[in-house]
Order: C-alpha cells, then sequence, then structure tokens
C-alpha cells in the first residue's frame, strides 16, 4: 500500500480505538486515582521535595499530572482523554515498528488492531493511577522507532532522539529500563537480516554492536544509585517487608519454584487475555492450559522465523520485572508492554498461517480462518465494555463513600485522623479502595494535606467494632464501617484509638 493506501487503514484503527474506549471517558475516579490527582494538586516546591523523596523514580509522570492539573483540574473527561491519546499514539507506534522491521503493511495493520484492543488494556487505560504504564509504552514504541531509522541511515540525529527518547521512557516508570534491552534485541534483528553474510553469532561477537550503548552504563548506573541508594524505600529484598514503612514498592522476592508457577501464570494470562486475572487456581484446566501455552511457545521459538523470536523474546523479556520484583501480586496495567511482543507474534503467526491457507485450501478455509480473527477481536471489544462498565461502577461507589462521610462531618478539624474498615477492593476487575486512594480522596475531599487516613478489609475488625457500644467520641479521631452500600460512623466506639491503630493496622 502506498499513499492515502496506508494512512487510512490506520486512520480507520485509530478511530476505532477511540470508539472502544470512549464509553470510559466520562467515568469518575477510583483507588490510587486520588492519590495521584492530590500529588498532582500540590504547589511547585511540595511536588519536587514528593519527587525527590519518592520510593519510585516517576518524575515524568508526576510533571504530567502536575501541569495537567493546573489546565484542567480534577476534570475526569479531561484526564481519561489524555490517556487515551496517549494509547492511541502507543498503537499508532506498534503499526510504525512493525511495519518498519517486517517492512509488511498488512501485518502491521493487523498488529495494531490486535494490540489496541486486547482486553487487558482496560486498566491501563481506564485508571488514571496507571497512565505511567501507557505514557512509558509511548517513549519505549518511538525510542525503538527511532533507533531503526539510525541503524539503517547512521545518522547523529536518530541517534541522539533515540536517547532523549529513552530517558524520557524510564523517567515515567521503572519499566522503561527494558527499553535498552530492546534496542539491543531490536539491533540485532536487524544486523542479522540484512547486512550480507551476518550471522546472529557474528552480530553478537562484534565490538562495534556494543560501541553505542555506552550512554547505557550511564543511564542505569545513575537508575541504580537514585534507586537504591541512600534511605529509598526501594529496596531489593528476599521476602515482603511491613507495608507499613514500605508500601507498594518493588522488592526482589527471590528465585524459586513459586516462582516458575507465577511466571507461567503470567504466560498464560498473556496470550488468553479473556481469562480474568486471580482465576488459576491448580486443577486439570489450568495445568492443561499451561502446558498448551508453554509448548506453543517453544515450538515457536525453535521453529519460527527470526521476526516470531524477536517478538517471543519481547514477550517474555517485559514480563520478568514484574515476576521478579512485584510481590503484592499481578495486575492488568503490567500486560501492557507484553501486548505489543503478544500483538505482533500474532500478527506475524497470521501471516505465515495464510500463506499456507492461501496455496493447499479453498476459500472457505481462508473465510473461516478470517472468521476466527474477526471473533477474536469481537470478543476483546465486548470484554473492554464490560471492564469499561466495571470502572464506572467502582469510581461511582468511591463518590457514594466520600458524600456519605462529607455529610457525616462537613467539616473536621486539622490533621484529623480517620479510620475505615470495611471498604470494598474490587468490583468485578476494577479496583475500588485497593491501595491507599481511600486516603487521597478524603484529603480532596476536605483539602487538608495532613490529615491521616487509614484502612483494613479484616472482617474481624468490623465484627469487634459492630458488638461496640456507644461512648464518648475523642475530637479529631473517627472511624468508619463499611456495610451494604452505607457508612456508619462508629467514632464512639472506639476508646484509645492509639491502641486501635496499633492493634488493628489495615495489611491485618
Amino acid at each position: 500500500m502506498k499513499g492515502l493506501g496506508t494512512q487510512w487503514p490506520v486512520a480507520v484503527l485509530a478511530a476505532g480505538t477511540f470508539l472502544v474506549f470512549a464509553g470510559g471517558l466520562g467515568n469518575g475516579f477510583a483507588a490510587e486515582d486520588y492519590d495521584w490527582l492530590f500529588a498532582s494538586s500540590l504547589d511547585a516546591p511540595l511536588l519536587l521535595r514528593l519527587i525527590a523523596r519518592s520510593a519510585r523514580l516517576r518524575p515524568l509522570s508526576l510533571l504530567l499530572g502536575w501541569l495537567g492539573y493546573r489546565v484542567w483540574g480534577a476534570d475526569p473527561w479531561a484526564w481519561h482523554g489524555l490517556i487515551l491519546a496517549l494509547h492511541i499514539l502507543c498503537s499508532l507506534g506498534v503499526f510504525s515498528l512493525t511495519k518498519r522491521l517486517l517492512r509488511e503493511t498488512n501485518v502491521a495493520l493487523l498488529a495494531t488492531a490486535l494490540f489496541s484492543v486486547y482486553p487487558r488494556h482496560h486498566q491501563a487505560v481506564l485508571w488514571l493511577a496507571a497512565n505511567q504504564f501507557v505514557l512509558s509504552g509511548v517513549g519505549i514504541l518511538f525510542t525503538l522507532i527511532l533507533y531503526v531509522r539510525y541503524l539503517r541511515t547512521g545518522k547523529l540525529r536518530f541517534y541522539l532522539l533515540t536517547w532523549a527518547l529513552a530517558v524520557g521512557a524510564l523517567a515515567a516508570q521503572e519499566v522503561g529500563a527494558v527499553v535498552f534491552p530492546l534496542m539491543f534485541l531490536t539491533e540485532v534483528l536487524i544486523r542479522a537480516g540484512e547486512r550480507s553474510g551476518s550471522s546472529i553469532r557474528q552480530v553478537l561477537l562484534s565490538p562495534r554492536t556494543y560501541l553505542k550503548y555506552a550512554p547505557v552504563l550511564l543511564l542505569l548506573t545513575l537508575f541504580l544509585v537514585l534507586t537504591f541508594g541512600g534511605d529509598r524505600s526501594f529496596k531489593l529484598r528476599p521476602t515482603v517487608v511491613d507495608p507499613r514503612a514500605e508500601m507498594e514498592t518493588y522488592h526482589f522476592v527471590g528465585l524459586n519454584g513459586e516462582l516458575v508457577k507465577t511466571f507461567a501464570a503470567y504466560v498464560v494470562y498473556l496470550v488468553f487475555p479473556q481469562v480474568p486475572l486471580r482465576t488459576l487456581d491448580v486443577s486439570g484446566y489450568t495445568i492443561a492450559l499451561t502446558l498448551m501455552v508453554v509448548t506453543g511457545l517453544l515450538a515457536v521459538f525453535v521453529l519460527g522465523w527470526r521476526f516470531e523470536r524477536y517478538c517471543l523474546l519481547w514477550m517474555v523479556g517485559t514480563l520478568l520485572p514484574f515476576v521478579l520484583f512485584v510481590p503484592f501480586g499481578n495486575a492488568d496495567r503490567y500486560f501492557y508492554l507484553p501486548a505489543v511482543g503478544h500483538s505482533m507474534l500474532l500478527a506475524a503467526l497470521a501471516r505465515r498461517l495464510w500463506r499456507f491457507l492461501r496455496g493447499r485450501w479453498g476459500r472457505a478455509v481462508r473465510a473461516a480462518a478470517i472468521g476466527v480473527l474477526v471473533l477474536y477481536l469481537a470478543s476483546a471489544v465486548i470484554l473492554t465494555q464490560q471492564r469499561t462498565a466495571e470502572w464506572r461502577r467502582a469510581s461511582d461507589i468511591v463518590e457514594e463513600v466520600i458524600l456519605q462521610v462529607r455529610e457525616l462531618y462537613p467539616e473536621v478539624p486539622r490533621e484529623s485522623q480517620m479510620f475505615f474498615v470495611g471498604l470494598p477492593g474490587w468490583y468485578g476487575q476494577a479496583y475500588v479502595f485497593q491501595g491507599g486512594g481511600i486516603g487521597g480522596a478524603v484529603r480532596m475531599a476536605y483539602q487538608d494535606l495532613r490529615l491521616e487516613v487509614y484502612r483494613s478489609m479484616d472482617p474481624e475488625l468490623a465484627r469487634w467494632l459492630a458488638a461496640q457500644e456507644e461512648g464518648e467520641h475523642t475530637p479529631g479521631r473517627y472511624a468508619f464501617l463499611y456495610e451494604g452500600g452505607e457508612i456508619r460512623d462508629v467514632s464512639a466506639r472506639v476508646r484509645d484509638f492509639e491502641d486501635f491503630y496499633e492493634s488493628w493496622w489495615w495489611y491485618r
């Protein structure tokens, strides 16, 4: 395809991506969205202090949030529209990268379609707190696109732009570090495929392959010093640490049999995004499904073409950081970047299957193959609509809770303490009050930076509170019990809030 012949399908895919996610533009906020918004509302000196002291290096994402809040505040339409625009940009990046690597427009279009509506994207695109995964994805994809231009032209400006975008990807989210091995993997693919007489072994043994990566050493060294140095809580740990001191930071969980099980589950979730998270308990069905996936991917690695192996290594390499360094479970947002490799691999395998069918089978079989592809895409769109509705309901629950708290106490003393018990963590696949989002929501509602907010989902604590008799309410100390969609004020049932805090921490 040339000229408009290429532009029109790409424009249609971009428009289709917008329509698939458009239903979530008006969704409210949920979970850590409020923490993100509250951080974005801080003045510049406080934001700089937050960036300097943060346990996780995401200065570009924090800066984007700060600038966005100055323009449109807490308008959900604007925030969700921004993230959707970034996702469409990522989809266009998948098209450009695939076409540059494989030089086949139809395969690039198919990879773009598969990526744009991948069923696990609902969290990264519809949940504001996960925006850094999409932002980092933009940086990674366009870093690789420029790097391909540099490798084929040797022009210095593409080399410099490549490193500028690589720094941006790393500054958006820690997962941006995978851009460096992806750059190397891309160079091996290009040089082994385009240099006369070259082989992968020759590429790997050539000193000139590594000279251009000198900036990598500087960047990674700086990243490691800032991330693991000093008193930062982003540490390598063999076990999960006390969440009171270090909340939702990455920790090395160690190499063991559980890690193999976790990695196998991640791969199955990636290949079969229709399977809801947290549903792969050990059973005959899941064992058979895992064996089928692992066997299929091994066959692709052994028998596949060079580009198919590249896609497979992309999938595995971008999953590993989340398997090795995340002790608090998997999440749909972790699959955003691995879905690029997955989509490109499916498109490449579809090309091979189509060529096989075209030469040996009739139109009916080819039509059936197209039908399977259409059904896959249709199921992805339907699942995305279901997830969109779940996030909408989750945000409604949050708004209802905050409204009830404000009705009970329109004003509270500065630097008060609030304890919430029994708040729902999930609604379907959507977060409601997972993480510390309730704290950001309450602080925004009362405009009090120093207001302390704690939560617990322990049913034993809920029963204990319900059984206590009313006493005298301690000023500035509040306890709320969530039951059946209603917030109950049980502040007068707690005699000693310090003892209450120490005895019933949220992680129990």
